[in-house]
């Protein structure tokens, strides 16, 4: 995955799956919505300030997270969504698990 910018502190980038209307309009709140990794930062300082708390996630994982997490933006045309760490609620598939996906991901970055 070929993605130029580089996160900082415990955020993470994630590219959304498309988005599908809901049969049942939810408030943001309450919907999940599924998405790829795209960039990881180095993680958040520790309590003791001596070293980095790890990261749960890993760039090329797919994830679920709520539709009122992070901020939405967009990014060569595509939309992108920064949050925290935190505000990810499972990891769904490691980046091994789905190499092929990826690669299909990758070439539409280049």
């Amino acid at each position: 995955m070929d993605f130029k910018s580089k996160c900082v502190g415990d955020l993470v980038v994630i590219r959304p799956d498309d988005i599908k209307p809901a049969k049942i309009a939810l408030p943001d709140w309450q919907r999940v919505l599924k998405g790829f990794v795209l960039a990881v930062g180095p993680g958040k300082s520790n309590r003791k300030g001596t070293g980095l708390v790890p990261m749960e996630c890993s760039v090329g994982d797919y994830v679920q997270f709520g539709a009122a997490a992070g901020m939405e933006s967009t990014f060569d045309g595509t939309q992108i969504r920064i949050m925290r760490d935190t505000d990810v609620d499972l990891i769904l598939k490691t980046a091994a698990e789905h190499k092929a996906e990826l690669d299909a991901i990758a070439e539409q970055w280049k």
